[in-house]
């Protein structure tokens, strides 16, 4: 039987709007429908909290390993993040340290990967069209404090005209942002566009840089790691700023209680900050630290073997039709 999912985002609507999450459920081999008119067989969303106004089982993905709703010294969680548990049939986490939190105060917790970047980077390959370009996938409107992103942009194209800097646009309309923003020689924003699309302005990036103020562990940023290209981030959670060379023991220390852990591992917190990402928490850092990256084009990124050390390659969307199944 062909399982029927419908997608709810964060304006409570479906379709093509949530194209990652739409393509991880179709390469698993599910529909996806109208949660509405599709009939579908369950309801996922990645919002916290989320009404439960559908007649169907429903899954909640809780986001951002963590750093959204329960940080590791601080063990409280939100208002959302509890009505997510009387809300939801089923409820999901992709951070292990939200889990083994989550395991002491609700059973039967399930831990669901995301889905590999490995699979995303297929077939994306590196085109040079004699620019040093710079990609924002995120969304001009989806991401915290866009004008500072533009600011930034319009810095760097004062001290480098060979630098270009590619901004998604959230939505159809083409004046959802500050129309000045089409007067800057360095900046095109892309309309919204279906992903496989959107992989070739991927293949045409030197730097990806899901620079906002909200989130702490996007899947562009993963994106960016897969294809071996520095990752330029305003924030970043805790546990994905460990080293590389750390991460086999610090996934051992997982199942350690969660202020024993970020006492134990606070000190090597940031300790891959230059290895596999950059955090620039500022428009100045960011202006300094595209230049640099732009005169340091030989650097080798280690974004790949974090991955390799930290992913078990199962497809997210295949699991969750398995926890469907199961439930």
């Amino acid at each position: 039987m062909k399982l029927k999912v419908a997608i709810k985002d964060w304006s409570g609507q479906t379709g093509d709007r949530q194209s990652r999450h739409k393509l991880m459920f179709e390469q698993a081999g599910a529909e996806v429908v109208d949660v509405d008119n599709g009939n579908p067989h369950f309801v996922w969303t990645p919002i916290p909290g989320m009404d439960n106004d559908v007649t169907c089982p429903m899954i909640t993905q809780l986001g951002g390993f963590g750093s959204n709703y329960l940080l590791p010294s601080t063990p409280k969680p939100s208002p959302a993040f509890e009505q997510t548990f009387i809300n939801s049939d089923i409820v999901s986490t992709i951070d292990p340290i939200m889990y083994h939190v989550l395991d002491k105060r609700h059973e039967g917790m399930k831990v669901v990967p995301l889905p590999s970047p490995h699979k995303f980077a297929e077939g994306i390959e590196n085109v040079d069209d004699g620019k040093f370009n710079v990609l924002n996938p995120m969304g001009s409107m989806e991401f915290k404090k866009p004008e500072e992103f533009v600011e930034g942009v319009k810095i760097v194209g004062e001290e480098n005209s060979d630098i270009h800097f590619y901004l998604v646009q959230k939505g159809k309309h083409t004046l959802q942002f500050p129309t000045e923003w089409l007067d800057l020689d360095n900046l095109t924003i892309l309309p919204q566009m279906p992903m496989e699309e959107l992989k070739k302005y991927y293949g045409l990036a030197d730097v990806i840089a899901p620079w906002s103020a909200a989130e702490t562990g996007p899947n562009t940023a993963f994106e960016g790691f897969a294809l071996g290209l520095p990752v330029v981030t305003r924030m970043m959670g805790l546990t994905l700023t460990v080293s590389h060379e750390h991460l086999p023991d610090m996934i051992d220390d997982f199942g350690m209680g969660v202020r024993d852990f970020d006492d134990k591992w606070k000190s090597r917190y940031g300790s891959g900050d230059g290895e596999h990402y950059v955090q620039a928490e500022t428009v100045d850092e960011f202006v300094d630290t595209i230049l640099h990256l732009y005169n340091n084009q030989g650097k080798q990124w280690k974004g790949k073997e974090w991955i390799d050390k930290w992913w078990d390659l199962e497809d997210r969307g295949e699991c969750y039709l398995d926890l469907f199944r199961e439930f």
